[in-house]
């Protein structure tokens, strides 16, 4: 029965709904790639979550204290500003959901051949880049055999290079054997298998084809319709007898040749009249086509199946922005990615390899900080803003938040500045706190009238000695350590 419904049959075998309606049975990675690449549709499927995923960076962080930057951490600062490691990653993600997998070629200087384990390493300065490889690209060679082996039924070596087609020429590199431990395997949902994971646009294909079927064909029973046909009844020149009666005479070869001329002219938009005697011209009156609705049904089953809000993946018919719903849920999904995918799967494997062979200092143990998800406009900041001053002058107890706090997870500003404050204490006489509180009441206000300068969400991870923005989120995995909250990076 299983076989029967992955082959489309029905009727006990009788009818093939597949091969009925012009599926294909087997695709294969090239199929997936050539729709990536030519289908908006299945290429916001594939790309929507990575992006989002690595949107505004991360962070590794081995010391709270954003006044601190530990040996570790600016070796990773050099790294990241060196090899651009996020976008890497986000490339990495997006092939990886085209096909079963995609794997990142570590390089590194040296005398070492690819077909060799990754030696040891003196520093980031030895990691000189970082490359991309498609499931067509990098197919796995061997395996691991030992069943007393860590890696049993790992793949232990890859055929690495480039073929076919890339951009406008064709492009051949030549194929290169690499070690398992140069490389960063990438795999989304595995179940049974650690290696192959499923397409992102295996579950959603057909609907991607009934998609085609139905925009392609209304598109085209629109430009038939919309320029109606002409029906030409000819009629037959009258001629009276001389001694009475009328004679019937049929045009000539000539005359329907010059008539079927001009109506291709009108028609082909090369002439916007037709001079034409005893022709009775009607046009061919049909309603032009409207496939919203089936094309709305076939959006909706292909944003379920993706686990993408329709608003997120379509937008809306007046281009509105995706709900507060809408938004709240791509969001919590975001994050659940960030947090069961991306850090342990992605980051922790590339940061440990790295570690383990000298690529970057060891650590006491690291977290991953990552920015918040959800961006607020201008406006959704000031009435945050607002409603914490609301409820700071409402609680007897003190403020709920205090102004630093506000600044730094609303704002995405430093602390005020204590000597310019005590400064202004001096200068105008006001007490601390309601200085502050017009400080505040200032910054709302410029907000609440679009001059507000809005903080960047971007790590400011470029030049040396960079404080750490502890605001950006919540580490991954944290656990309880002599009073400190840390992830373990063993």
């Amino acid at each position: 029965m299983h076989v029967a419904n992955e082959a489309g049959l029905t009727f006990a075998g009788q009818r093939n709904v597949r091969e009925a309606l012009g599926y294909l049975k087997e695709i294969g990675y090239q199929d997936y790639l050539d729709r990536f690449q030519r289908d908006g549709i299945a290429r916001k499927v594939v790309s929507t979550y990575p992006k989002a995923t690595w949107r505004g960076g991360w962070q590794l962080v081995e010391d709270d204290d954003p006044d601190i930057i530990t040996e570790f951490e600016q070796g990773w600062l050099d790294l990241e500003s060196r090899l651009k490691v996020s976008s890497v990653f986000r490339r990495a993600d997006i092939l990886a959901g085209v096909g079963q997998y995609a794997v990142v070629l570590i390089g590194t200087s040296g005398a070492s051949k690819l077909d060799q384990e990754l030696p040891r390493l003196k520093g980031p300065g030895d990691i000189i880049y970082l490359t991309v490889y498609g499931e067509g690209d990098a197919p796995v060679q061997s395996w691991e055999d030992d069943p007393r082996n860590e890696r049993y039924a790992l793949p232990k070596y890859y055929t690495l290079g480039r073929s076919g087609k890339h951009g406008a020429l064709p492009r051949q590199v030549a194929q290169r054997r690499v070690h398992h431990s140069r490389t960063l395997h990438l795999a989304e949902e595995l179940l049974d298998d650690e290696v192959y994971a499923a397409p992102k646009l295996r579950a959603v294909w057909d609907r991607l084809d009934d998609h085609v079927k139905v925009v392609g064909g209304g598109s085209e029973a629109y430009w038939l319709r919309a320029h109606q046909g002409l029906f030409l009844k000819v009629e037959d020149a009258e001629e009276q007898l001389p001694g009475g009666g009328t004679q019937y005479i049929p045009p000539s070869e000539a005359e329907l040749e010059a008539l079927r001329n001009s109506a291709e002219e009108l028609a082909n938009q090369m002439r916007r009249t037709m001079a034409a005697r005893g022709v009775d011209v009607k046009p061919l009156g049909s309603d032009v086509a409207d496939f919203s609705r089936p094309l709305d049904a076939i959006e909706t089953v292909i944003a379920a199946i993706s686990e993408i809000p329709k608003r997120v993946l379509f937008g809306t018919e007046r281009g509105e922005l995706a709900s507060t719903q809408d938004r709240h849920s791509f969001e919590s999904r975001v994050q659940d990615r960030r947090l069961s995918y991306a850090a342990p799967q992605v980051i922790r494997p590339f940061t440990d390899r790295l570690i383990k062979h000298g690529g970057l200092p060891e650590p006491v143990q690291y977290d991953i900080w990552w920015p918040e998800v959800m961006e607020l406009s201008e406006q959704e900041r000031a009435e945050v803003l607002l409603k914490y001053a609301q409820a700071n002058r409402a609680n007897p107890d003190g403020p709920v938040m205090s102004i630093d706090e506000l600044r730094d997870r609303i704002l995405d500003l430093p602390p005020l500045d204590e000597e310019v404050l005590e400064e202004q204490v001096e200068e105008t006489g006001l007490p601390q706190e309601a200085l502050r509180g017009l400080m505040r009441s200032k910054q709302v206000m410029r907000l609440m009238s679009g001059r507000g300068n809005r903080g960047s969400t971007q790590l400011r991870t470029a030049a040396r000695g960079t404080k750490k923005k502890s605001r950006l989120g919540t580490p991954l995995s944290i656990v309880q350590q002599t009073g400190a909250r840390r992830s373990s990076g063993e």
